[in-house]
């Protein structure tokens, strides 16, 4: 552009137009150039994780002796040695009698991972989480309600702006069907882990559900013709298929919208990620008083509550905000946090968790860090969940 031209360029005529041409040209000339080739290599070598006698054998909770005896006819590798997939193993499981789903009468629970910042690690604790719960022998749905598709990028193995249409996506049922929710559903490379995916185009409907909300748009119905409030189609969505599933994981974006109010809407439980910082500490408590408002409004209890601390690291400023966050909160702080690692780090970049790399990324003993933090952090939030489910259905009985 010259210099008179430069002048003459205040304004724009046709910003929504601008705005959406800019939007498509960065996606494909900056965002997608970067990523594609590293996307493309980690997505072609997607494949479902498999596990040798020891790891099986630990997952199954007998020994590798019974594991022999019991399964005999396991496939084997190109050097004679067994491996079993986490479906193979939960059925040796049943056989073992360790498998412990969730306990028959016990209600699926309904997980929104919410935040006000960004940066503390939601997607991954999500990430990870529904790798873990789903390694326990749980069926786990993942949801993805940030524009920014991470957790459908990793948990999917897909670019989501160039391989899922609207139609693929949550954006079409929350804004148009929610009765239709289960079609995005998909299996993942995963065993038991499944996905509501999201891309780019997620953004756009933060304003239709506004314009929708103030009737500036038609809304959609339900069976007895009445209009599904813009907070309630998720919930709405839910209503018939949440019982297919165990657990149910919400990503939340870093804010309280309608996109969020419909998680928080649809949830009966809630866990806040934030790292032990002072700004962090901060953000969070304006987010109380976000929530306060949200559920003075909404007049609804919480099954499950819990502060997750992550990116943590052993140092004083960590350790003070961490005590002052007790302090505040005091049992509603998970006692187990999530340190720093690289490992985790890098499975992250890589499309993975560290429970579905087949091998470690950096060394052996950063791997083997990564899996303990997030295995002694994700394991204390499923004993509250299996100690919930025994609660409620030792009340029904």
């Amino acid at each position: 552009m010259d210099e008179q031209n430069h002048a003459t360029c205040y304004g724009l005529a046709d910003p929504s137009a601008y705005f959406d041409q800019k939007n498509d040209e960065g996606n494909v000339a900056v965002a997608l150039k970067r990523s594609r080739d590293r996307q493309a290599k980690n997505i072609a070598e997607r494949k479902e994780k498999t596990y040798k006698a020891i790891a099986a054998s630990n997952l199954i909770g007998r020994s590798r002796g019974w594991l022999r005896e019991n399964d005999p006819d396991a496939p084997k590798d190109e050097h004679g040695h067994g491996y079993w997939t986490l479906e193979r193993i939960n059925e040796l499981r049943h056989k073992a009698g360790t498998f412990q789903g969730r306990p028959e009468g016990a209600e699926p629970i309904v997980l929104a991972l919410s935040k006000l910042k960004g940066g503390v690690g939601n997607t991954t604790t999500c990430v990870h989480l529904a790798h873990y719960l789903a390694l326990q022998g749980l069926r786990v749905l993942a949801i993805d309600f940030d524009a920014q598709a991470s957790l459908t990028s990793i948990l999917g193995g897909m670019n989501p702006d160039i391989h899922l249409d609207e139609d693929d996506i949550i954006v079409h049922p929350l804004q148009h069907e929610p009765g239709a929710f289960h079609e995005v559903i998909r299996e993942t490379y995963f065993h038991n882990v499944f996905l509501a995916p999201a891309n780019g185009l997620l953004r756009n409907l933060e304003v239709e559900l506004t314009l929708q909300a103030f009737g500036y748009k038609p809304s959609p119905k339900d069976e007895n013709g009445n209009e599904i409030g813009a907070y309630e189609r998720l919930s709405h969505g839910l209503k018939e298929y949440k019982d297919y599933f165990d657990v149910i994981l919400i990503d939340c974006p870093p804010n309280l919208n309608l996109i969020t109010g419909n998680a928080l809407n649809a949830a009966d439980g809630m866990i806040n990620v934030l790292r032990p910082s002072g700004p962090d500490s901060a953000s969070h408590a304006m987010y109380m008083g976000s929530l306060a408002n949200y559920y003075s409004y909404e007049g609804k209890p919480l099954r499950y509550f819990r502060l997750l601390i992550s990116q943590y690291q052993d140092n004083g400023a960590c350790n003070e905000e961490d005590l002052l966050l007790r302090q505040l909160h005091g049992p509603y702080v998970l006692h187990n946090k999530i340190a720093v690692n690289a490992e985790i780090s890098r499975a992250m970049g890589n499309l993975h968790s560290v429970y579905s790399l087949e091998k470690p990324l950096s060394t052996r003993e950063a791997h083997n860090n990564g899996k303990k933090t997030m295995d002694k952090a994700l394991g204390e939030i499923l004993g509250d969940i299996r100690a919930i489910w025994e609660m409620e259905t030792e009340e029904d009985g």
